[in-house]
């Protein structure tokens, strides 16, 4: 179904001015008293994802999910690492976060996490602008 859509959101969009567009949600959210910061939130039955800027320029990706269990936490960004809870299911790669560290290096960036079981992650790119990295 996405696939399907997602042709259709691309000539769409094809044309569309995307500062104009930012204006236009920026001026959405303010009419509606989405709180200042809060760019998006997805919710489903069984939690919420929330993306939000803090001060000073950092990038916030916070779930209300399941967590990450504090012995898992200092290894979560390690290359085909996957903690106890992508174990159990079995459809952990081990390879997303691990690939989100190596771009926010190279674009001079920094990322962390910090979580607290059975209520949720948050994920934290600091957004400086460092020297990009080959």
């Amino acid at each position: 179904m996405y696939t399907a859509f997602a042709s259709v959101y691309d000539r769409l969009m094809a044309d569309v001015d995307y500062l104009a567009w930012a204006r236009f949600y920026h001026e959405l959210m303010e009419r509606y008293g989405v709180p200042r910061g809060k760019v998006c939130e997805c919710a489903c039955g069984t939690g919420s994802i929330t993306i939000e800027l803090e001060a000073p320029k950092t990038l916030v990706i916070r779930d209300t999910g399941i967590g990450v269990a504090p012995e898992d936490l200092p290894r979560i960004f390690e290359k085909g690492y996957t903690g106890y809870n992508g174990r159990g299911d079995q459809k952990a790669s081990g390879l997303g976060l691990y690939l989100c560290r190596t771009i926010c290096k190279r674009l001079g960036h920094t990322i962390i996490a910090s979580s607290v079981p059975d209520h949720g992650t948050a994920i934290r790119i600091t957004l400086e602008q460092r020297q990009v990295r080959e």
